[in-house]
């Protein structure tokens, strides 16, 4: 049995100011990294989306590994990344699935639906595969 994630108001109402700004600024979106504390709670570290298409977003390595130390040191666990769909549910995309690492979480936030949604990649029969991952959330 999966274990469920909590996603604080809190850190739900940073997501979705931000994503909503970000589609209202050229459909663009909000990424990061998805850190963990011991008892689940879900922290989003907001990083730069380097890509400049709409409806895309890019991570770089430097600031992914920065932010990956800087949870470490608080303490926290690294689950994976986080980002914003301006238009489309929060479903992973093919591009999505081929740019995640294996066993890592994904946390996507359909900006209009105001929806978020928790997924692992894993493989099975050879391909990527999201399995969504309970997520605790409350309402805006």
């Amino acid at each position: 049995m999966l274990k469920s994630y909590i996603l604080r108001m809190s850190e739900l109402q940073k997501l979705h100011f931000s994503a909503v700004r970000a589609q209202r600024h050229g459909q663009k979106e909000v990424c990061g990294v998805l850190a963990s504390d011991e008892n689940g709670r879900l922290e989003l570290l907001f990083l730069t989306n380097r890509s400049q298409r709409a409806g895309r977003f890019t991570i770089a390595r430097a600031d992914y590994f920065g932010a990956r130390e800087a949870i470490r040191q608080m303490g926290k666990r690294v689950l994976g990344t986080f980002h914003s769909h301006p238009i489309s549910e929060a479903i992973p995309r093919r591009g999505d699935l081929a740019r995640t690492a294996l066993n890592s979480f994904f946390l996507i936030y359909d900006v209009c639906g105001r929806e978020p949604r928790l997924w692992k990649i894993v493989k099975r029969n050879g391909q990527r595969v999201a399995n969504e991952v309970p997520l605790k959330s409350p309402l805006l």
